[in-house]
């Protein structure tokens, strides 16, 4: 992700991103209680103040939402991997209002938690039928649109690229674009976009897993991530350069459910998606053929 601390020297960024990763997994174990940002710098032996500064320059967002994105990113697989009640969930990642979780789960991932479990297991139990992911031909079209270009793409990807009103895309987004055999990627302007506001442009490459579960894990599902921003509605004549690279833990959590988002808008989901039965469940790479597939 890009960050916007233009005063922080590279040396110094090099320098003070081991102690940064260092409290990041300091949260991680930590999710079920309430962390105190003096608590937060002490682990990564700096005083509050730097600690908040360093920590918003070299992650893109402020501490306290970064640790709330590792909640709702555990809440994610705790929902998935057991029968624990949603309330139970709701409190093993630290919220005490089940309401608040709930809400802010749905506006983040993008479904309610009973919901997001509940079409998981849908798909878990897809009974063999082949679902294929729909092209649409995006030429004929003539909106208003940014367009662009990704680099550095891991083999065998499949590429997203969305449109979001922040750094991080931890909401649906406002548009997107998902790329089979192409690089250049095309994302329409919002029906009622201000020309002066500003968004941010993310792409991540999906790439095959082993697994169906590791389908619905971002961890494991994101080979590679790029960022861009901020873009106005006022620059569409300009292209957009997405070079993409490995994720790094000090990456915002993405709370984007991929496999969700492709199924619920596109009806398929990603064509290398593990089969779980006997038959093939999902398409095949061959049966997408080069082309563009968006929202």
């Amino acid at each position: 992700m890009e960050t916007s601390d233009a005063a922080f020297h590279p040396d110094d960024r090099r320098d003070h991103a081991e102690p940064i990763r260092r409290s990041i997994r300091h949260m991680q174990g930590r999710l079920a209680e309430r962390l105190a940002l003096d608590e937060m710098a002490a682990v990564a032996c700096m005083s509050s103040f730097h600690f908040l500064r360093v920590f918003q320059s070299l992650t893109g967002v402020p501490p306290a939402r970064f640790f709330g994105a590792l909640r709702l990113e555990a809440a994610k697989g705790l929902l998935m991997r057991t029968d624990r009640s949603v309330l139970d969930i709701c409190q093993d990642v630290g919220y005490s209002s089940l309401g608040t979780f709930t809400t802010r789960f749905a506006h983040l991932v993008g479904l309610a938690p009973a919901r997001y479990r509940e079409m998981y297991r849908e798909l878990r139990s897809a009974d063999g039928r082949a679902t294929t992911l729909p092209r649409q031909n995006l030429s004929v079209s003539h909106s208003p649109h940014w367009r662009g270009r990704i680099e550095h793409v891991p083999q065998d990807a499949l590429l997203f690229v969305g449109l979001f009103e922040s750094r991080i895309p931890q909401t649906l987004p406002l548009a997107c674009d998902i790329l089979a055999g192409t690089r250049e990627f095309r994302l329409d302007v919002p029906d009622d976009a201000d020309p002066d506001a500003a968004y941010h442009v993310l792409s991540v490459a999906l790439v095959p897993v082993s697994d169906f579960d590791r389908l619905f894990d971002n961890r494991s599902l994101i080979g590679a991530v790029g960022a861009a921003g901020p873009v106005t509605a006022r620059e569409l004549d300009r292209p957009i350069s997405l070079p993409l690279r490995a994720p790094d833990l000090l990456d915002p959590p993405v709370l984007v459910a991929f496999p969700l988002l492709m199924h619920v808008k596109l009806g398929g989901l990603p064509p290398f998606a593990p089969s779980i039965t006997p038959k093939p469940v999902f398409a095949t790479p061959a049966s997408l053929t080069p082309d563009r597939l968006a929202l």
